[in-house]
């Protein structure tokens, strides 16, 4: 750029330096996750459970990837709904101090991973920015038999896939928020299908099996057994009767965001699933280096183009960017984000095939 001071500050502000054009994709009705079911749950102890307590909040970054056709038409998901669902998504998370900082929101042109199959989960790889959670919306996604609402493909991990018509729901508010959980560490509710009801004595095995936290319902949902068939979508209340293997009503919780069911009903974590997930922060390093720092003042000292690869910086209060002279042209990507972007002389951002992102959305814990 040349002899300018641009300062984006407090406000929605996101510059993608290539043109983009939206036009929404549907698809049918979806099944909810396709996330894989681990053979081995790894489950923290409820005294590692007890240092995860952060009195300041934590902010990952995030990048999202919206699909579209080769062409550049057939978008899986328009930008004010995508920034809907993350408001959404941070709601959920707030009560745990856990915060997202948006680097960007770019649209890949490529018609094979509009309609994506989780098993091709590799065809993702050239696109995940480093240091951030990838989120992947698609026109269409299945697991080669079933069509998805989302996946995470591990646990924990740092990507997941949504399907265009969940981001563009405006009933479905929690199946973002149920992938990420997936990232940060959390199993489904049902996981295995062998927890009991009991909390406490010779029956309770909540710490060894289902998700591994007692602080979470029993949750009987199978292949075999589908609790969407027994809750009621106006109330909310599940209405099962199904039993356990000391023979114990099941009563789970349709209200939490990492059970099956009616989506509409979920909008809480449990104390112990935010435990979890700021544990799982803390000690996964691929999670770990995703953590936004407070503020970022870059300067380089020498010449410096880019032309290939990938820039990213990310903050939570402010990002000053200046050098003798700092250029990403080319076949690079930048990705920028923080409530405060200063771009100072000598800095000039002239994409060729790559592009730039400034974006000043950060999406706040309150």
């Amino acid at each position: 750029m040349e002899t300018k001071r641009i300062i984006f500050r407090n406000f929605i502000q996101t510059a993608i330096l290539h043109l983009v054009f939206s036009i929404p994709f549907s698809v049918t009705a979806q099944k909810e996750c396709g996330t894989p079911s681990p053979e081995i749950r790894q489950f923290v102890s409820p005294e590692k459970l007890q240092r995860a307590v952060l009195a300041d909040p934590v902010h990952l970054n995030i990048v999202v990837h919206v699909l579209a056709s080769d062409n550049g038409l057939n978008r899986a998901a328009t930008d004010s709904m995508i920034l809907i669902q993350l408001e959404n998504m941070q709601g959920f998370y707030s009560p745990f101090n856990i915060c997202f900082t948006l680097l960007g929101i770019e649209q890949i042109n490529d018609t094979d991973l509009l309609i994506h199959d989780v098993d091709e989960v590799n065809e993702l790889n050239p696109f995940l920015v480093r240091d951030a959670i990838d989120i992947f919306i698609h026109g269409s996604l299945t697991d080669g038999n079933d069509n998805l609402n989302g996946a995470a493909y591990n646990i924990p991990n740092t990507y997941f896939s949504l399907v265009g018509s969940a981001v563009m729901s405006t009933t479905n508010l929690s199946t973002t928020a149920h992938e990420m959980g997936h990232c940060l560490g959390l199993y489904h509710t049902f996981q295995g299908g062998d927890e009991n009801v009991a909390r406490s004595g010779n029956c309770a095995n909540c710490t060894t099996t289902g998700d591994g936290l007692c602080d979470t319902e029993a949750d009987p949902h199978s292949d075999s057994y589908d609790t969407g068939n027994v809750i009621d979508t106006i109330t909310c209340n599940y209405f099962g009767l199904v039993t356990d293997n000391c023979n114990a009503l099941y009563v789970m919780d349709p209200h939490n965001i990492m059970a099956y069911g009616w989506r509409p009903c979920r909008n809480i974590f449990t104390p112990g699933q935010g435990a979890v997930m700021l544990f799982t922060i803390a000690y996964e390093p691929t999670l770990t280096n995703c953590i936004t720092p407070q503020n970022v003042y870059f300067s380089p000292v020498t010449n410096m183009t880019i032309s290939s690869g990938q820039e990213v910086y990310a903050a939570y209060q402010s990002i000053s960017i200046q050098g003798i002279h700092y250029e990403i042209n080319g076949q690079a990507r930048g990705y920028f984000g923080a409530p405060s972007i200063t771009v100072l002389p000598e800095v000039k951002f002239a994409p060729g095939s790559g592009s730039v992102s400034l974006n000043a959305k950060y999406l706040q814990c309150n």
